[in-house]
């Protein structure tokens, strides 16, 4: 290609800000940029509301500084895509949350060095605005942690927690369990869910944590989990009444 992301640099990154009715920006794979080009951008791209900083497997220049050097876009990003920024922690992650409250989209998909704690501290933060989540590739998030960070998140529509492999399902029915017939669903605004690779998901404790999601749930992947059987399947389609969208490849 004749341009590369990975030619932007602190100086390019001043240059960007001065484009201060930028809306949308996508500096993925952007590894030269440090903590003061973020804060250039920052600083001036005052309308921008939705940023792109991952996507690509390591974004080793991102980390707890440049996350902090964010926080002037607090008032306007709507959409802040991390996925794959190794270096960013807990400390940075609670910064984000606490500068960025308008989020209504966040991934941290292989954020790796944001443990479960981190988790579950720092995104109830973000509270109800936020509607589409991604913590792909967590995998030492557990059910507990996952418990705490959707309790905070009651506007959560869109939940991608693909290959958490130390999940088993409890964590999505949240406090009592799955419940039982009748039950009110226990996530009623949740209306896509990946648990693609996700293979300690089975079994009839996780098939009744599915099932009491509720019929809102119009989306499901269980692709790559290939424990379930037949009746375990049953139990879960059984509350999904409203699902449109089934993975099971």
């Amino acid at each position: 290609p004749l341009f590369s992301p990975h030619q932007i640099t602190d100086a390019g990154a001043a240059a960007l800000s001065t484009c201060t009715a930028l809306r949308d920006l996508d500096v993925a794979g952007a590894v030269a940029i440090g903590p003061a080009g973020f804060k250039a951008l920052a600083s001036g791209l005052t309308a921008l509301t939705s940023l792109r900083v991952g996507g690509c497997a390591r974004v080793a220049s991102f980390g707890d500084a440049a996350a902090a050097a964010l926080a002037p876009l607090g008032p306007t990003l709507l959409d802040l895509d991390l996925s794959g920024c190794l270096e960013l922690t807990e400390a940075g992650l609670a910064a984000v949350a606490a500068a960025h409250t308008r989020l209504t989209a966040l991934s941290l998909w292989n954020c790796l060095r944001v443990g479960p704690g981190g988790l579950a501290a720092s995104l109830p933060v973000l509270g109800g605005r936020l509607r589409r989540l991604s913590l792909r590739g967590l995998q030492q998030l557990e059910d507990g942690a996952l418990e705490a960070v959707l309790a905070g998140l009651p506007g959560l529509a869109q939940l991608d927690l693909r290959a958490c492999e130390r999940l088993t399902g409890a964590g999505l029915a949240g406090a009592g369990g799955g419940g039982g017939t009748g039950a009110p669903p226990r996530r009623p605004g949740l209306t896509s869910l990946s648990l693609r690779g996700c293979y300690r998901v089975r079994g009839p404790d996780a098939a009744a944590s599915i099932a009491a999601l509720g019929p809102a749930l119009r989306s499901l992947s269980l692709r790559d989990n290939w424990q379930w059987g037949a009746a375990d399947l049953g139990l879960a389609l059984g509350g999904l009444a409203g699902l449109t969208s089934l993975d099971l490849g």
